[in-house]
């Protein structure tokens, strides 16, 4: 058995740090806690665990710019929060990157979505939350 790899989009910019972990942090502790019978270890990536607006880590952007794209290329899977999408370009770039490389992309939201990202980008949107971890969890990882 393989590892699998979940990397976390969404916005970050302009939210406190609960508005911008609290979703990722709920979904990290779902999927790396679950017992898949398919993988070995299931790895969620939260970019906000490496690079984050709340302690200057970096020394320029393309440096987080290139850690983020490089953390998607190794993932298996991208679950993004669309909710205030259309104000973030960073999780457009990020979308658009899984997407050129054909990585599955499964979203949900219901507030303020860029259109492209709903409905170009994701193989899949739901409305909640729940609704997306559970599929994740009966689609690719039971």
């Amino acid at each position: 058995m393989k590892d699998f790899q979940i990397y976390l989009a969404g916005k970050t910019g302009g939210l406190t740090q609960v508005e911008a972990n609290g979703w990722r942090n709920n979904v990290k502790n779902i999927l790396e806690n679950y017992e898949s019978k398919r993988f070995n270890n299931i790895r969620v990536i939260n970019p906000n665990d490496f690079f984050n607006y709340y302690k200057t880590l970096h020394k320029t952007h393309k440096q987080i710019k290139r850690f983020f794209m490089s953390q998607i290329d190794k993932s298996d899977l991208v679950i993004v929060n669309l909710n205030n999408s259309n104000s973030s370009v960073g999780t457009g770039q990020e979308l658009e990157h899984a997407r050129v490389k054909g990585i599955p992309i499964i979203g949900y939201g219901t507030e303020n979505i860029y259109p492209w990202e709903s409905e170009e980008d994701c193989d899949v949107v739901f409305n909640t939350e729940e609704e997306c971890v559970e599929y994740v969890l009966d689609y690719y990882l039971r």
